[in-house]
């Protein structure tokens, strides 16, 4: 700040004083003195005007640093405050990045466990299907060879039936040939069987009756001839019982053999 200073004024009488201290001074001079106080005054009154505007400027500009500096702390406080809520973000952020990387860790060993037992079970399903591929393969082969087997079975089977058959019409035709040969010379005993044929009313089968005179079992053999194919069969007929042989037919010729006995040859009538 400028200070002023108050200015002596010069009244007349003091004038009229210093005139008589200074008798020997001219006016002119007096009135330069004036002249040079008038320019003092007013220099010293401009500079008082010039500085109270410097002071009032300088004020102005005082107060508006003080508002701008309250601003400006105002920004820093908003600023630190976003600051500060940047931060508590940041660090929100971070606890959540901790938190996936935990998660996408625990997520990748859980993978790689799954992936490692995917593995597992597509070799030992490759492992199983090989072996079943190898299973169907003998099994093929076995169901192959059993087929062979089979076919071969079924031909040995009617070769055996064919060969049963021919055995079966030889067998016949020799018993056939053997009841139709003249007894033996060695006289055998008469079986001990009595026989007697039946016929129902309404039927034209025939039916054999043996009945076994001896109080034990007999062993006997029957061969029917006279038919398309010649029968036999053999059976044993406890001691008193009766053996029926039926489905006979007239014409036919029913012989009987047993160990021990003469043979017996019956017409069927």
């Amino acid at each position: 700040m400028i200070e002023s200073h108050p200015q002596a004024t010069i009244g007349p009488s003091d004038v009229h004083s210093e005139e008589q201290g200074r008798r020997p001074r001219t006016p002119l001079g007096a009135i330069a003195i004036a002249i040079v106080l008038g320019i003092a005054v007013a220099a010293l009154a401009a500079k008082y005007r010039q500085g109270s505007a410097l002071l009032a400027d300088a004020n102005a500009d005082l107060t508006q640093s003080r508002s701008e500096s309250a601003q400006a702390k105002t920004s820093l406080d908003d600023a630190n405050a976003r600051l500060a809520g940047l931060q508590r973000q940041l660090d929100a952020a971070k606890v959540q990045q901790a938190d996936l990387k935990s998660r996408l860790d625990s997520e990748t060993t859980q993978r790689s466990d799954l992936q490692s037992r995917l593995d597992k079970a597509q070799a030992e399903l490759r492992s199983q299907r090989a072996s079943e591929r190898i299973q169907m393969t003998e099994s093929q082969a076995r169901l192959d060879q059993a087929a062979a087997e089979s076919a071969q079975l079924r031909t040995d089977l009617g070769q055996a039936r064919s060969q049963a058959a021919d055995l079966r019409s030889r067998l016949a035709k020799a018993e056939s040939d053997l009841a139709s040969r003249p007894a033996p010379a060695i006289n055998l005993p008469v079986m001990p069987v009595e026989a007697s044929f039946a016929k129902p009313f309404f039927s034209s089968a025939y039916t054999l009756r043996l009945r076994n005179l001896n109080p034990g079992p007999l062993t006997v053999a029957i061969t029917v001839n006279g038919s398309n194919a010649p029968k036999a069969r053999s059976a044993v007929i406890d001691g008193g019982a009766t053996l029926a042989v039926g489905g006979l037919a007239a014409g036919q010729n029913v012989v009987v053999r047993s160990d021990d006995f003469a043979p017996l040859s019956l017409a069927v009538k």
